[in-house]
């Protein structure tokens, strides 16, 4: 099986890589930097360029730019345009990386969130005329070896303080619970999608869902003899509701352990 990995030098497509080389996949990898392929995704004329004389099974979408405004925020939407212009009729599955913000009630004032509703808009579109499309769409995904994306900057305050023994200052999310998944539990997921040929659109939820204070509380658990102070702050933080998934991969969601997952890395 020939996979195209597509954002191999993002937050998860470095982790999807090694554990495809691993497991001895054939894979090739297309990114802004850092991959077999050098490609601006944005621009169609550059799959012609890059692709035409290539051939693959499987593409899976991990390329996303984060930022704090709409027109740079919008390239996510070109990019799905054109990998779904260009390999609909080239590949037996296409696998889009998406977030479960694409459904969040604040969709219309976050630009992130935005841009991922659109993109699924036009997967949509997509779909009517073909069959071989997957969308994943993930929670907050969760990685504290060093690794997390810019908006995760948070979560490795929470660790750092706590590894540190410091003083640690906690916004208050009012206790809505929010779903978290490890990066590594996404890659089990995707791989789990690419060999079963797992197509449609799916929600990835670890229940239980956890609040901001349990996810510390599990955390300070995890490291067992932590010292420092933990405080709440009552400050409006970012939060967004969680639907209750109607389609999951149970078997595969279910063996997919958070404390775990924490636990290994946060002793380590």
């Amino acid at each position: 099986m020939n996979i195209l990995l597509l954002g191999a030098s993002g937050f998860v497509g470095c982790y999807l890589y090694d554990i495809l080389q691993a497991k001895e996949y054939s894979v090739t990898t297309a990114s802004r930097q850092n991959g077999n392929i050098t490609i601006d995704l944005s621009q169609y004329s550059q799959y012609k360029e890059k692709f035409d004389t290539l051939s693959f099974d499987v593409v899976v979408v991990a390329a996303v730019v984060y930022a704090d405004s709409l027109p740079e925020s919008l390239v996510n939407v070109q990019i799905v345009t054109n990998t779904l212009e260009y390999f609909s009729k080239k590949v037996n599955q296409i696998i889009f990386l998406s977030s479960l913000s694409a459904l969040a009630e604040n969709k219309y004032s976050n630009v992130y969130n935005y841009s991922k509703y659109l993109s699924e808009e036009v997967i949509r579109y997509y779909t009517v005329n073909y069959s071989n499309i997957c969308v994943l769409r993930f929670a907050q995904i969760i990685d504290i070896n060093g690794l997390s994306r810019s908006s995760q900057k948070g979560f490795h305050y929470i660790v750092d303080s706590i590894n540190s023994n410091a003083s640690l200052g906690v916004y208050s999310l009012n206790d809505h619970p929010r779903s978290y998944i490890s990066v590594i539990n996404v890659c089990d997921v995707i791989l789990f999608a690419v060999n079963h040929r797992i197509l449609g659109f799916h929600d990835i939820i670890i229940k239980p869902l956890l609040t901001l204070k349990e996810l510390v509380n599990l955390l300070i658990e995890a490291k067992g003899d932590y010292r420092g102070k933990v405080e709440y702050l009552d400050k409006e933080a970012l939060h967004y509701y969680i639907p209750e998934s109607s389609r999951t991969f149970q078997d595969v969601i279910d063996a997919c352990q958070l404390k775990e997952y924490l636990v290994s890395f946060i002793k380590s």
